[in-house]
C-alpha cells in the first residue's frame, strides 16, 4: 500500500516523459491525457484508506494516475454495559466496530442513575399547627432526604403522643354540657390503649361497653377554624358505632359539638371548618352506641389557606362523557376538580353513501371513532364539464378543438394571427418543430408560440376555464395568456395565467360569460430557460343543456291538423307532417300582395316569465328571403323573428316569455310570392 501511494505523489515532470512511451516498438505522440471514470483497486475501509486507479484512454498510452480514497465510517454495535452507573457514580458503556479487520472500541459516560428512596419515618412529627418531616435514605447509597409533613393532628400517625389521650365513659349523652373520662392506660408492649372496657390500636376499636374518647390538647394562641376527617368501618354489620365532635374547656365543658354520624355499620365524614378552638381547648371525639369493633381513623387539621397548583387531568373527555381536571393544594394536600367540557367527536375519513352525480347532490357518512356516532354531509353536485383537452383530444372528425400557433402576437392590443395545424397520427406538428399531443407537447419554432383554440358551444353562456401545464424542465420559465375573442374577433376578456412562472408548473382558473360564436385562445410564451415542453390540461365546465320540456315536438301525421297553408293569401301549395318536423312547399305564387305563411303549431305551452331554448334545422330551395317567428297563439306576446341569409342549417333561440304573455308555441314561416320549398326538421323546446 505504501509503495502505490509513493507512485501517485511522483512529480509530474515524470509523468509527463510517459506520454512518450514505447508499446511494442512503437512509441505514443505527445498528448494530453484522457483518464477513464476510474477503477477502486483497494477498497477502503474504517482503518486504511483506498486507492481509485484511472486509465488513459488515449490508444497505445499506458499512464495510470492514483487517487486515495478516504476511510470508511466505523460500524458500531449497539453497546455492552460495561460499568453500571448508580445514584452515587456514574458508568461506562462500549462500544465495537464490526467490520472485518477493524477491533477499535469506544467508550461513553453513562449518567449517574436516580436514587431508590425508602420510607424511614417521621423525623419530626407534626402536629395541629406545626408541620413535621417524613424521611426518606436511598437504599443504594444511603443518602437521605426530608419531605414534609403538613401540620395536622393524626390519631395514627402520631399513635401514643403526649398531645393524644384515650378515655373511657360509662355512658354517653349527647345533650350533656361537661364530660368526665376514665383515662385508659397505654400498654408499650402490645402497643395499644387497654383496659377492661376498650381496647384501641393505631387504626382498630374494640368497644365492649359505654362510650370512648379520643381527645387531643391544642397549643396555639390565637382562635383557629379546624377541620375534621373522621370514619369507621365495622367489622360485621352488628358493629355499629355512632359519633360526636366536642370542643371541650381545659376543664372538661363542651364549648361546642356536632354530630359525625348516627348508629351505623360504614360512615365517612369530612367537613371543612367544623369548630373553632383556642389555647388549651380538647378536641374530643366520641365513639358511642353500644359494643362494636372495626377500623377507624381521625384527622382534626387546621383551615387551610389553599394555595393550590396547576392542577392535571384526572379524568380525560370524550365525545360522550364529561372529564375531570384536579387541583391539588400545595399546602394541605386537599384536592379540588372542575368538569372538562365534552369533547368534539373524532370523525373518521368517511364513506360515500350516494355519489354525487351532475343532476344531485351525494351523501358523505362520518363515523366517530370513539363513540360511533354518525353524521351525514351533502357531497356538491359534480360540475358539468363540456370540453377536456385532454378527453377531447382528436386528430379527426369534428372537434371544437383547433390546435397550432400564434405568430405577430401584439402585446398592447392583444391580437394575433392563429395558424391551425393539421393532424396526423396521434399528434399535430409542423415542420419547425410544434408538437401537440394528448398528453404531451413542445415547441422549438422561433418566434411562434403553441397556441390552442376552443369554440364555446350554443346555449353555454355561464363556463368555468381551468387550466394546468406541467414542464419537463425546472429552468423553463413559462406564461400563458387566454384570450376571449367574439365573432366578429373582438377581444372580449384577457386572462394571466402564470405571469413569468418558475419551474414551468402552475395552474389557474377563470369564469368567463360567453355569448354564441365565442372563441377561447390560449397562447403560451417561453420567456426563458429551455423551450416549453409537458403536459397541459384544459377543462371547461358550463350548464348543462337545459331538461327538455317537450323533447322532440311530436308532428305526427295522425289525422290531427297541427300544419295549415294560410289560404288567405290565396297561395297554392300543401304542408305535410312526418315524426320529425313539418314541411312546407309553396309550388305557385299568388297574385295578391301577400306573403305565404305556415303555422307549425308546436303543442308545447311556454310559462310566462321563464327561459327556453328552441332548436330545428330549417333547409330550403328557395328563390327568395323567408323569415321565421315564433310567437303565442294571440301573436301579441313573445316574439322572435330571424331574416333567412341564404343559408340552411340549425337554428337555436333563446326565448324569454315576459310576464303575462305565456301561451303555446308556435312557429311561424313567411316567405314572398315566388316559389320557394321549406322544410323544418327536428323542433326541439327546451327550457333553461
Amino acid at each position: 500500500m505504501r509503495r502505490i501511494n509513493a507512485l501517485a505523489k511522483l512529480p509530474l515532470l515524470f509523468l509527463s516523459a510517459l506520454a512518450l512511451s514505447a508499446c511494442g516498438g512503437e512509441t505514443v505522440p505527445e498528448h494530453e491525457h484522457q483518464w477513464d471514470e476510474g477503477t477502486v483497486t483497494v477498497v477502503p475501509n474504517c482503518h486504511e484508506t483506498g486507492t481509485m486507479t484511472y486509465k488513459c484512454t488515449v490508444a497505445k498510452c499506458k499512464q495510470t494516475m492514483l487517487k486515495t480514497l478516504e476511510m470508511t465510517p466505523h460500524n458500531w454495535d449497539a453497546g455492552v454495559i460495561t460499568k453500571p452507573a448508580t445514584c452515587a457514580e456514574t458508568g461506562e458503556q462500549t462500544f465495537t466496530c464490526q467490520n472485518d479487520g477493524c477491533d477499535q472500541v469506544k467508550v461513553v459516560t453513562v449518567p449517574k442513575g436516580e436514587h431508590h428512596y425508602e420510607e424511614v419515618g417521621l423525623t419530626r412529627t407534626p402536629d395541629l399547627f406545626e408541620d413535621g418531616e417524613m424521611g426518606y435514605r436511598c437504599s443504594e447509597c444511603g443518602h437521605e432526604s426530608g419531605q414534609t409533613v403538613h401540620a395536622r393532628a393524626d390519631f395514627a400517625e402520631q399513635f401514643a403522643s403526649d398531645n393524644w389521650s384515650v378515655g373511657y365513659l360509662a355512658s354517653f349523652d349527647p345533650s350533656a354540657t361537661s364530660l368526665a373520662a376514665t383515662v385508659v392506660p397505654f400498654d408499650a408492649e402490645k402497643q395499644v390503649y387497654e383496659d377492661a372496657h376498650v381496647t384501641v390500636s393505631e387504626n382498630t376499636i374494640d368497644l365492649k361497653d359505654g362510650a370512648l374518647l379520643l381527645s387531643y390538647r391544642v397549643q396555639t394562641d390565637a382562635e383557629n377554624s379546624i377541620n375534621l376527617d373522621a370514619s369507621f368501618l365495622g367489622l360485621t354489620a352488628t358493629d355499629k358505632l355512632a359519633a360526636m365532635a366536642l370542643v371541650l374547656d381545659s376543664l372538661g365543658n363542651v364549648k361546642s359539638a356536632v354530630a359525625v354520624s348516627e348508629l351505623a355499620a360504614s360512615w365517612d365524614y369530612e367537613q371543612e371548618a367544623v369548630v373553632d378552638v383556642t389555647s388549651d381547648d380538647i378536641l374530643a371525639l366520641v365513639y358511642y352506641g353500644g359494643a362494636a369493633a372495626g377500623e377507624f381513623s381521625l384527622t382534626w387539621s387546621p383551615k387551610c389557606v389553599h394555595v393550590f397548583d396547576q392542577g392535571h387531568v384526572k379524568t380525560p373527555s370524550t365525545c360522550s362523557t364529561e372529564g375531570v381536571y384536579e387541583y391539588t393544594c400545595i399546602v394541605c394536600g386537599q384536592t379540588k376538580t372542575r368538569p372538562i367540557a365534552k369533547g368534539e367527536h373524532v370523525w373518521g375519513e368517511g364513506e360515500v353513501i350516494t355519489p354525487a352525480t351532475e343532476e344531485s347532490e351525494g351523501v358523505m357518512r362520518y363515523t366517530c371513532d370513539e363513540c360511533g356516532e354518525t353524521k351525514d354531509e351533502p357531497i356538491p353536485m359534480l360540475r358539468h364539464r363540456i370540453a377536456s383537452f385532454y378527453e377531447d383530444f382528436s386528430t379527426t372528425g369534428a372537434t371544437p378543438w383547433k390546435y397550432g400557433y400564434s405568430s405577430d402576437y401584439n402585446f398592447l392590443d392583444n391580437t394575433f394571427e392563429f395558424t391551425a395545424l393539421e393532424g396526423a397520427g396521434e399528434e399535430y406538428n409542423s415542420e419547425d418543430g410544434i408538437i401537440i399531443k394528448k398528453d404531451w407537447l413542445c415547441t422549438e419554432a422561433e418566434g411562434k408560440d403553441l397556441a390552442v383554440s376552443y369554440a364555446v358551444p350554443d346555449g353555454k353562456d355561464e363556463i368555468t376555464v381551468e387550466i394546468a401545464f406541467q414542464g419537463t424542465d425546472e429552468s423553463t420559465r413559462l406564461s400563458a395568456r387566454l384570450l376571449q375573442l367574439g365573432q366578429d374577433g373582438t377581444l372580449k376578456n384577457l386572462h394571466f395565467f402564470a405571469e413569468g412562472a418558475e419551474n414551468a408548473a402552475w395552474e389557474g382558473s377563470l369564469d368567463l360569460t360567453a355569448e354564441n360564436g365565442d372563441v377561447l385562445y390560449l397562447i403560451l410564451f417561453r420567456e426563458s430557460g429551455s423551450w416549453p415542453q409537458g403536459r397541459l390540461d384544459i377543462d371547461i365546465y358550463g350548464p348543462k343543456d337545459a331538461e327538455s320540456s317537450g323533447g322532440y315536438v311530436d308532428l305526427q301525421a295522425d289525422g290531427v291538423v297541427r300544419n295549415e297553408i294560410d289560404t288567405s293569401t290565396g297561395v297554392a301549395g300543401n304542408v305535410w307532417a312526418n315524426e320529425w318536423g313539418a314541411h312546407l312547399k309553396v309550388e305557385t305564387a299568388c297574385s295578391q300582395d301577400w306573403p305565404a305563411r305556415m303555422f307549425i303549431k308546436t303543442g308545447v305551452t311556454l310559462t310566462a316569465g321563464e327561459k327556453y331554448y328552441v332548436g330545428m334545422d330549417l333547409s330550403k330551395d328557395a328563390e327568395v328571403p323567408f323569415t321565421l317567428i315564433l310567437a303565442n297563439q294571440y301573436w301579441d306576446g313573445f316574439e322572435f323573428h330571424y331574416q333567412n341569409d341564404g343559408e340552411a342549417g340549425h337554428l337555436g333561440f333563446e326565448i324569454s316569455v315576459p310576464e303575462g304573455k305565456g301561451g303555446e308555441l308556435f312557429v311561424k314561416v313567411q316567405c314572398g310570392l315566388d316559389k320557394v320549398e321549406i322544410t323544418v326538421d327536428n323542433i326541439r323546446v327546451l327550457k333553461k
